[in-house]
């Protein structure tokens, strides 16, 4: 049964949608910058945080070594794609005179690591259960539940750059 809540919701993710569809590639840039990578990184830090401490205090096994070896390489790795996009690729993007060959290719690689971003994250998802894996652990809940939240917005801002950002220079 479709809800009114569901439809509002519906109606506020095209409206964003749309709004981000409008904005210059200045504003769009600044977007990612502000609302995913500083939140993204933020999230990332304290959600090792809680990992460690998790690890000091509660029996680990093979499920639960490879959920948090696996969150470890995709943080590393986002942190070094996020410094490519805003040491490199951005301020292409922003440069008029840049050549449009070499900064097609490095939107290739981009697009390339946010495909394994997705591999990183179903790992994690079918690693753990679909996040289910000890559910009565509230810890643990807590952890998975903070993990969705980062891949809800890992999500949200990899569509902006494949499907608004990115196109505007192929």
């Amino acid at each position: 049964m479709i809800t009114p809540a569901m439809i509002n919701k519906l109606r506020n993710q095209l409206s964003e949608a749309e709004k981000n569809n409008q904005m210059s590639v200045t504003e769009l840039i600044e977007d990612i910058k502000v609302n995913h990578h500083v939140k993204e990184l933020d999230m990332i830090s304290q959600l090792l945080n809680l990992i460690k401490e998790y690890e000091k205090y509660e029996r680990m096994d093979e499920v639960l070594r490879d959920v948090f070896g696996t969150f470890r390489h995709l943080a590393v790795d986002m942190r070094n794609h996020f410094e490519k996009e805003e040491y490199m690729a951005f301020p292409m993007m922003l440069d008029e005179s840049v050549n449009k060959n070499e900064l097609t290719l490095i939107i290739a690689e981009l697009e390339n690591e946010h495909g394994k971003t997705e591999e990183y994250i179903s790992s994690i998802e079918k690693s753990s259960g679909y996040y289910s894996y000890r559910y009565e652990d509230t810890y643990l809940k807590l952890i998975f539940d903070k993990i969705r939240e980062l891949f809800t917005d890992i999500s949200e801002h990899e569509g902006k750059e494949n499907g608004i950002l990115f196109p505007k220079f192929m």
